[in-house]
């Protein structure tokens, strides 16, 4: 992409996350942590892709992003009032869930990690107490 697209996102990318954390005052989004991760917007400035993260499990990620969707057309105004452009893009949230895999891949990993440290304890031969009287009555 050209460095004005990359600007454009950038400066995109920080209105609406000021629009989502300070003046989106809705009692249904309050519970939710917003991020938004990025922004890619097009070629001709008319359309933009916004990719939302939430903190949380799956479900409250679920949840809050279809609230967060409900809101958009106040998001949509809000940006258009914030930007200076001819034109303001039209906005498609997607939700980014990319924590939610990192956080499963972290799981899996500190399991295997956990489950490895077990074998090599009884590879190398290291017994406890119990299991040494055992062997030498």
């Amino acid at each position: 992409m050209s460095t004005r697209i990359d600007k454009i996102n950038s400066e995109l990318q920080k209105k609406l996350s000021d629009i989502i954390l300070f003046e989106l005052s809705e009692p249904s989004l309050s519970s939710y942590f917003f991020t938004v991760i990025r922004v890619d917007c097009s070629a001709d400035l008319q359309h933009a892709n916004v990719f939302v993260s939430i903190l949380g499990d799956k479900n409250k990620s679920e949840k809050g992003f279809s609230e967060l969707c409900r809101h958009l057309k106040k998001i949509q105004k809000l940006m258009a009032a914030r930007i200076h452009m001819k034109f303001t893009p039209k906005l498609f949230l997607k939700f980014d869930d990319t924590s939610l895999y990192v956080a499963k891949i972290d799981s899996l990993l500190n399991q295997i990690k956990s489950d490895s440290q077990s074998l090599n304890n009884k590879a190398t031969g290291i017994l406890s107490c119990k299991e040494t009287s055992k062997i030498n009555p």
